[in-house]
């Protein structure tokens, strides 16, 4: 936008750029901040010019400069509530670090990363919400519809905390519950609801190993979601 001759003037031109989600800059307004010589450039008085004492750079009646006045217009425009300053801006420092914790992020936050929208936004966190929770990023290729380029981006912007998983006791759920589970099918439910029956309940996820429903990588992504 620069490059082709555009100025921000004030926080709110940066929606004047060409496919920037209106989401997107909501969230990012409050940590915009523009510089007074930036919004004064472009406007400096010509000399010829009978109004050149109420133009940036001149003399003002009461004895400041305009770019004076534009500074002071931009604290006002970027002050926020305290508690905005302090949590908002934990978030950005961290997303910035590029420790972003995935497991507590929601739609919002999500769209600050390049190339997320709020369709992959919300395919993010619903796919999320039906695991219980991502061990690792590399569980984003899972969902449908992420560009290969914004799946990078997420892979190297993103942490996660596997302790924030929200697991289920496969020795208590019904049958569908446990079929809910993108990790767990039909046949698969059927086996450990008949297993935890015929040995009145199941002691080791390894117990599982014995049946030809689950194979040694079912058994060992799902030890991150159930208990007994």
């Amino acid at each position: 936008y620069r490059r082709k001759g555009g100025q921000f003037r004030k926080p709110e031109d940066l929606s004047k750029i060409y496919g920037l989600e209106s989401s997107t800059f909501r969230a990012l307004l409050p940590y915009i901040r523009i510089e007074p010589e930036a919004a004064a450039e472009g406007k400096q008085a010509r000399p010829s010019d009978p109004k050149a004492g109420d133009r940036p750079g001149s003399i003002s009646e009461s004895g400041g400069t305009a770019p004076e006045k534009v500074a002071s217009a931009t604290a006002i425009q970027t002050k926020r509530p305290d508690a905005l300053q302090t949590n908002a801006g934990t978030e950005a420092s961290g997303l910035l670090a590029g420790n972003f914790e995935l497991n507590s992020a929601d739609t919002s936050t999500l769209q600050l990363l390049k190339g997320v929208g709020a369709v992959t936004a919300a395919r993010i966190v619903r796919y999320g919400s039906q695991l219980g929770g991502y061990y690792t990023v590399s569980q984003l290729a899972e969902i449908k519809g992420i560009y290969p380029a914004a799946l990078a981006s997420l892979q190297r912007s993103l942490s996660v905390n596997p302790a924030l998983i929200r697991k289920i006791n496969i020795n208590k759920v019904s049958l569908e519950r446990l079929r809910a589970h993108p990790y767990i099918d039909f046949y698969q439910a059927k086996v450990i609801i008949g297993l935890r029956t015929a040995r009145k309940g199941i002691k080791a996820l390894s117990e599982l190993a014995a049946f030809k429903e689950f194979s040694a990588e079912d058994i060992d992504r799902l030890k991150w979601y159930v208990e007994l």
